[in-house]
């Protein structure tokens, strides 16, 4: 086992222990509903892995936003908002062209900015880190990072200025 996969087992064991730490308000926002269903295996048998729910989330990561917030359907929302638009930049990185990589980032962009309106900053930075882990625990996961990271490299990134980030969302 590589350095790097016991450095992420072992930071993803730290926050996975934090997951169910957060909760506040209710409200309410397009990504309600019942946690999915584990996928175990199957889950990681593709790139997309399995969505049962059709809400453009994979199920492993919405279960972690409805761990982490379980009680918080406006935080939940915004979270699986950036998760969903992260997996399309992946997603655009193995099968789309440059432009559909620069469209997807420009989504993930505006998610963020939507994460980090509607969360304070240290707890929405705390999310952005969980997605990072488990994002890409596939080799095929990997190998569209790979690709997405090498399309990011040297490349200018908006700031991401929208005037309505949540717009859709909640």
């Amino acid at each position: 086992m590589s350095t790097k996969c016991i450095i992420k087992g072992l930071l993803a064991l730290g926050m996975v222990f934090t997951l169910g730490c957060h909760s506040s308000k209710q409200g309410s926002a397009p990504f309600g509903g019942e946690m999915p269903p584990d996928p175990g295996e199957a889950g990681r048998s593709t790139l997309e892995g399995i969505d049962s729910n059709e809400n453009g989330v994979r199920d492993d990561l919405e279960r972690i936003a409805h761990k982490r917030y379980p009680d918080d359907s406006v935080k939940r929302a915004v979270f699986m908002n950036y998760m969903k638009a992260a997996q399309g930049v992946l997603l655009a990185a193995e099968y789309g062209k440059y432009s559909d990589i620069d469209e997807a980032s420009k989504v993930e962009t505006k998610a963020m900015q939507c994460l980090f309106d509607k969360i304070d900053g240290i707890e929405a930075g705390e999310n952005v880190k969980i997605l990072e882990l488990f994002l890409v625990d596939t080799d095929a996961r990997e190998k569209a990072f790979t690709k997405m990271e090498k399309w990011y490299s040297g490349q200018a990134m908006p700031a991401g200025d929208y005037e309505n980030p949540c717009e859709g969302v909640l």
